[in-house]
């Protein structure tokens, strides 16, 4: 088993025992950082670049580039929006963002 699936699998472990918008923002933090690692992969030296742009950008040019396939982007997108959801509505429980991201 490599580094990446290890990692992955460690991952799912932590998200596994989260609720709510502990698991939200964890789930997005990942894919983020996902994403940013396969831009790095096909874009060396864009470090300074990538921290710079927004969520939305990322995914936009990880798409765009080939290297996040549309299935993937608009599942990410969803899972940004439900993020964003909870970030404008403090008193939010999550509980229909919740049934849809998990949709």
């Amino acid at each position: 088993m490599d580094e990446r699936h290890r990692h992955e699998l460690r991952f799912l472990d932590i998200l596994q025992h989260e609720v709510g918008l502990v698991a939200v923002l964890r789930g997005h933090l990942y894919v983020e950082g996902a994403i940013e690692q396969l831009l790095l992969a096909e874009v060396p030296g864009s470090e300074v670049l990538l921290h710079r742009l927004p969520f939305f950008r990322k995914l936009k040019a990880a798409k765009k580039l080939g290297i996040v396939s549309a299935e993937c982007a608009n599942a990410a997108k969803a899972l940004s929006e439900v993020r964003n959801g909870f970030a404008h509505d403090f008193g939010a429980r999550g509980s229909e963002r919740e049934r849809t991201i998990a949709a």
